[in-house]
């Protein structure tokens, strides 16, 4: 996503969408770490070291590159709280066939439909 062209990117609010979009990321990230306490505990605890070594002399340069002020306070209490609820379980195989087979069917008359729109404005003059 990084990589793809943004024309965003020369509005003032792009850096704060991103680094909206990287913390959310990140949060998704955290909450499918694992149901067991222990690993979130585990994930807890290197954020907390990790942070801990980005604010230190810059003898620990590499760490810092780990850690670019997310926000670890919310991540790391999110952790300890315990695991999120599941999301809900995507639709059912039949009734993604149901829909794709009522795409199917009314894809002629919406094709029809723009079709005599078409040929409408084309019959006023408009390009």
């Amino acid at each position: 996503m990084i990589a793809a062209p943004d024309p965003l990117a020369l509005l003032p609010t792009s850096d704060r969408m991103l680094r909206d979009w990287a913390a959310m990321a990140e949060l998704s990230a955290d909450d499918a770490a694992g149901q067991e306490q222990s690993d979130r505990l585990h994930l807890a605890s290197a954020l907390v070291k990790v942070a801990r070594l980005a604010t230190t002399p810059p003898e620990a340069l590499p760490a810092s590159t780990l850690y670019r002020g997310e926000p670890i306070a919310e991540r790391v209490r999110r952790l300890l709280d315990g695991p999120v609820a599941a999301h809900p379980a995507p639709p059912s195989r039949w009734k993604r066939g149901a829909a794709i087979t009522l795409a199917f069917a009314a894809a002629p008359l919406f094709l029809a439909a723009l079709h005599g729109a078409l040929e409408t404005l084309l019959g006023l003059g408009l390009p």
